[in-house]
């Protein structure tokens, strides 16, 4: 063992210097040339829909709480076809919405649109269309085709009815604020009465319970229609009803 080791120290075996380009790293694999693209997925949808819907949520939330979405908000599929057909948006019709609605993973349950698949239809038909089948001079770019699109279905829809009522709220309340700020934010003609909760509790009075019989703040109410809690009076004021 002892002239084995002393022959190793004297001949050592020859070694290869690393690459320092490789060195502690698995070799690459490329890809060939005729390698066919990857899929188109449904999550790499849904970043170019957002991608063409940056900045522009506000608007679509306009259009779409401006047309007939009912007290769920929810527009269906007949309505939507309507719009973008009459609208005149690029190759939009009934064949190509039913389809897309079809490719979608996350089918809303009621078989309608939502805020979101609305706004991501707009988006689709954007993406899909060219300047010349918006009928416009624009760049090809999905944001500036959205934004054509975007003003057809705004010309066409209706503007939203200037819903009156009156709305019993209280700055303490985060519910009142928040029907306060929608009818704001919808440009609604609802007037708001501040009711004093703490000093004559006007929420216990008997006419007010009459009409509200929980007794409680946020309330509404348009002539003989009352409605309490929040989500149903958002709704209400949404609905246009």
């Amino acid at each position: 063992l002892k002239l084995q080791f002393l022959y190793l120290i004297a001949y050592p075996l020859p070694t290869t210097p690393a690459s320092p380009l490789t060195m502690g790293a698995a070799p690459s694999v490329e890809s060939p040339p005729d390698a066919p693209l990857p899929a188109f997925g449904a999550s790499d949808k849904e970043k170019a829909y957002e991608a063409a819907l940056a900045g522009k949520q506000d608007a679509v939330r306009k259009l779409f709480y401006s047309l007939d979405v009912g007290k769920d908000a929810v527009l269906t599929l007949d309505r939507m076809n309507e719009l973008v057909t009459n609208a005149k948006v690029g190759k939009a019709d009934a064949e190509h919405l039913k389809a897309w609605f079809e490719t979608l993973e996350d089918k809303p349950g009621h078989g309608g649109l939502g805020e979101r698949e609305f706004g991501y239809y707009l988006a689709e038909t954007a993406i899909a269309s060219s300047p010349a089948d918006l009928g416009v001079e624009c760049a090809d770019e999905a944001p500036a085709k959205l934004d054509a699109v975007l003003g057809k279905c705004q010309a066409l829809s209706a503007p939203g009815p200037k819903i009156g009522g009156l709305l019993h709220s209280h700055e303490v309340s985060q519910p009142s604020r928040s029907c306060s700020w929608f009818a704001e934010w919808a440009g609604l003609a609802t007037e708001s009465r501040m009711t004093d909760l703490f000093g004559k509790a006007e929420q216990k009075a008997p006419e007010y319970v009459a009409k509200f019989p929980s007794g409680q703040v946020p309330a509404y109410e348009d002539g003989d229609f009352c409605v309490e809690e929040s989500q149903a009076i958002i709704r209400y004021l949404a609905s246009g009803n």
